[in-house]
């Protein structure tokens, strides 16, 4: 299998403390078989990229592999690597909800004549 294994100081993809906190509890607080976390991304057309966060169980060919100092193992394909470079990832609560979100510098927001 070809896998590149990055140190997380090199890894550019970043958690914010409260994300890893988040994640650490998820991997620890089931009897979970999947322990490594996927992160991924699509093609959203005009509104950007769609980021996923899933558990998986296997690494697959080509993954790029991190792993972090509380036990957490992301993977992501060497394709959405290259687009995810300099990504942060934190966990926010707001008044309309929870969850994840992602700061990519690389994003384009804005779509040049979609109707």
């Amino acid at each position: 299998m070809n896998n590149i294994e990055i140190n997380n100081n090199e890894f550019q993809i970043h958690l914010s403390d409260k994300a890893s906190e988040i994640i650490h509890k998820a991997i620890q607080s089931r009897d979970r078989i999947n322990k490594i976390l996927r992160v991924s991304l699509a093609g959203s057309g005009c509104s950007g990229f769609k980021y996923g966060l899933n558990f998986v169980n296997a690494i697959e060919e080509n993954d790029i592999v991190c792993e972090y100092s509380n036990d957490i193992k992301i993977i992501i394909d060497i394709n959405s690597y290259s687009c995810m470079k300099n990504t942060y990832i934190d966990y926010v609560n707001t008044s309309k909800g929870s969850g994840f979100t992602f700061n990519n510098p690389s994003s384009i927001k804005a779509c040049g004549g979609c109707g």
